[in-house]
C-alpha cells in the first residue's frame, strides 16, 4: 500500500505544471517568491530586474542558472542571501537597511531552482495554509503601555542605600519597606553608601568606552542596527549576578531589581493579573506578589525592553545605588573590581540597543488561558527556550548514559527528539487543525513486523 500510495503522488506531481516558472522573457511579468536552499520556506517576494548583469562580484549569475531580483516585500529578514560578496549585507534586513540608507532599490542574486511562481495554484494553497498554521502571536500593543514595576521598589531599594551597611541574607523583605528588624532611624548614616554621583565616579565612568557600538559603517549607523542580532536578555544581567556573593544581604534585593530595570510589564497583562492575584492572596501586596510569585506573574504578564534612552539611566543609578552597601559581616560593598568592569560592560550593551526588543517583532506566543481566564504566554526572548526546555534535558536524560556506544546514543537522542515533540504539540496548539503525530507503538509494532519479516 506504501508503495502504491506513493507511485500516485509521484504520478500526480508529474501531471501538474510545476511551481518553478521557466527561463523565458515572460518572467520579468511574473510575481515570484524567492526561498531558501531547501525550496521549503519562502523569504521575499520579488520582481525580475530587468537589466540582468553577468556577475555579482566573482559570482557567475546567468550562465549558472542565477537570476538578479528586487525585492518586493520581506518575509524572512534574517535570510541569509545565498550570493552576496564579502563588502555587501548578508541577510535580506541588512540588504533592506542598507539600501534605504542609500537610495537604491534591493536586489540579490538567487538561484533559478529557488524561484517560486506566486500566482500559481499550488503557492496560493500553500499560503493559504500557512496562514492557518500560523501560531496565535499576539503582539504587545501601543494601547497596553508600560507599567514600571521597579517604581515600587524604590522605597525598600532607598532604605537599604541609606542604610549603608546591611545585614546578611534573610534580613530584608521586599514588602516591608526596608529591613526588618532594624529601626529606620538608626543607623542611617552614609555608612560608605556615598551618593548616586559618587557611586557612578568610583565605577562606571571609569573606563566607560570599553565596547564600540558604532564600527562607522553606513554612514554612522549603529551596529545593532545593521546587523539584526540581538543579545541575550536572559543572560545579560547574569554578567554581574555570578560575580556577586549569594550570602550578601543586598544580593536577593538586587537581583530582583536589576530585572525590573531592564524590562517594563505590559500594563493591560499587569493590571488583569493584579486583580486576580488580590482575589488569590488578600493579604499580599501587589510588590509582594511580584516578589514571592515571580514564576506566576512572568507566565501571565509580558515584558519589553525599551529603547536605550530609557533603560541606561535606570541602569547607572540601579549600580550607583547598590555598587557601595556594605555587608555587615564581611564588611566588604556589593561590588568589587570585577563587578564594576561586568557593570561598564552592561551598560556598554544596552548603551548600543543590543538588548533593546527589536520593533515590531513580537516575543511572545498566547499558550492558552489558565482557569481565571488570564493569558499564558511562552516567551522566545534570549535563549531561554533552548536552555530550559531542550538542553537542560537532554543532560538530564543522557548523563546516565555514560559510556553507551554511539549507535545506542543515536536512537535515544531520535526517541527523545519526536516524544518532546509530541509534547511541544500538545502544549503549544498553533491554531490549525491538530492531525497528531503517528502513534508511537503502532510506529514500534510495525518495525518489529518488519524485522521478523524480512531479518
Amino acid at each position: 500500500m506504501d508503495s502504491y500510495a506513493s507511485l500516485l503522488v509521484y504520478e500526480h506531481v508529474l501531471q501538474s505544471s510545476s511551481t518553478v516558472p521557466a527561463l523565458t522573457s515572460s518572467l520579468q511579468e511574473m510575481e515570484l517568491l524567492g526561498t531558501d536552499s531547501s525550496g521549503s520556506g519562502r523569504a521575499a517576494s520579488c520582481v525580475v530586474l530587468d537589466e540582468q548583469p553577468a556577475k555579482n562580484g566573482n559570482f557567475v549569475v546567468r550562465a549558472k542558472a542565477r537570476v538578479w531580483v528586487k525585492v518586493v516585500r520581506v518575509l524572512v529578514p534574517s535570510f541569509i542571501l545565498p550570493f552576496a560578496t564579502k563588502r555587501q549585507p548578508s541577510t535580506l534586513a541588512a540588504l533592506v537597511q542598507h539600501s534605504d540608507t542609500i537610495g537604491s532599490d534591493p536586489v540579490f542574486v538567487v538561484a533559478h531552482a529557488n524561484l517560486r511562481d506566486a500566482a500559481h495554484p499550488v503557492e496560493k494553497r500553500l499560503a493559504e495554509q500557512r496562514a492557518q498554521s500560523v501560531s496565535s502571536v499576539t503582539p504587545v500593543t501601543r494601547g497596553d503601555g508600560e507599567m514600571d514595576a521597579l517604581a515600587d521598589l524604590q522605597e525598600p531599594i532607598d532604605h537599604m542605600r541609606d542604610l549603608g551597611v546591611v545585614p546578611g541574607v534573610g534580613s530584608h523583605v521586599v514588602g516591608g519597606g526596608g529591613v526588618s528588624g532594624d529601626d529606620e532611624d538608626e543607623g542611617c548614616t552614609a555608612g560608605g553608601a556615598g551618593t548616586a554621583a559618587e557611586a557612578r565616579d568610583d565605577g562606571l565612568q571609569e573606563d566607560a568606552d570599553v565596547v564600540n557600538t558604532d564600527d562607522g559603517v553606513g554612514g554612522g549607523v549603529p551596529r545593532v542596527l545593521t546587523s539584526g542580532v540581538k543579545g541575550d536578555i536572559m543572560n545579560f544581567i547574569d554578567h554581574v549576578l555570578r560575580r556577586l556573593q549569594k550570602n550578601y544581604g543586598p544580593t536577593a534585593l538586587f537581583s530582583l531589581c536589576s530585572s525590573h530595570a531592564l524590562m517594563f510589564y505590559n500594563a493591560a497583562d499587569a493590571d488583569a493579573a493584579r486583580r486576580v492575584a488580590a482575589e488569590k492572596w488578600p493579604d499580599m501586596p501587589g510588590r509582594e506578589v511580584r516578589y514571592r510569585k515571580p514564576d506566576w506573574v512572568s507566565r501571565r504578564v509580558r515584558r519589553t525592553v525599551l529603547s536605550p534612552d530609557v533603560i541606561l539611566p535606570r541602569l547607572e543609578k540601579l549600580f550607583a545605588d547598590f555598587g557601595q552597601i556594605v555587608d555587615e559581616t564581611t564588611k566588604q560593598p556589593l561590588f568589587n573590581e570585577t563587578t564594576w568592569k561586568a557593570a561598564r560592560q552592561i551598560i556598554q550593551t544596552a548603551k548600543g540597543g543590543w538588548v533593546t526588543d527589536a520593533v515590531g517583532v513580537p516575543l511572545d506566543v498566547l499558550r492558552r488561558r489558565d482557569q481565571d481566564n488570564l493569558s499564558l504566554w511562552l516567551c522566545s526572548r534570549g535563549t531561554n527556550s533552548n536552555e530550559g526546555s531542550v538542553h537542560k534535558k537532554l543532560v538530564k536524560n543522557f548523563l546516565g548514559m555514560k559510556g553507551a556506544s554511539a549507535e545506542l546514543i543515536s536512537y535515544a537522542l531520535l526517541e527523545w527528539t519526536l516524544r518532546h515533540n509530541e509534547r511541544a504539540m500538545q502544549n503549544t496548539p498553533s491554531g490549525a487543525t491538530n492531525i497528531g503525530h503517528s502513534d508511537v507503538w503502532i510506529l514500534d509494532d510495525i518495525l518489529f513486523l518488519r524485522e521478523h519479516i524480512y531479518c
